[in-house]
């Protein structure tokens, strides 16, 4: 990991929030995910860890993280794609904890 603070884009009720991590408070808030991810990577340091949520709060992995991944062999999903595939082999996930 680089020296630079990490960066969290987070979704708030009034739009997405660029943060720096450990701060109290937003750096700044937009309107998209996408215009909040521009900002973030056109004002931060190169090599800036940007870490982008999705609306629920689950992270999102970057590129990097992914080619990672499937280079081990792991294979990541979204929960909709699972969802999918159970369909086709006709098995269940269940649902996380916490959700009806």
């Amino acid at each position: 990991m680089s020296s630079s603070p990490r960066v969290h884009i987070i979704y708030r009720g009034d739009g997405w929030a660029v943060k720096k991590e450990g701060a109290a408070r937003a750096y700044k808030i937009l309107g998209t995910q996408s215009e909040a991810i521009r900002f973030a990577k056109r004002n931060y340091a190169k090599g800036t860890e940007i870490i982008v949520h999705r609306k629920d709060g689950s992270i999102t992995l970057t590129k990097k993280e992914k080619a990672h991944l499937e280079e081990e062999g792991i294979v990541t999903l979204h929960r909709h794609e699972c969802k999918a595939i159970a369909r086709k082999l006709q098995v269940c996930i269940p649902k996380p904890e916490g959700r009806k």
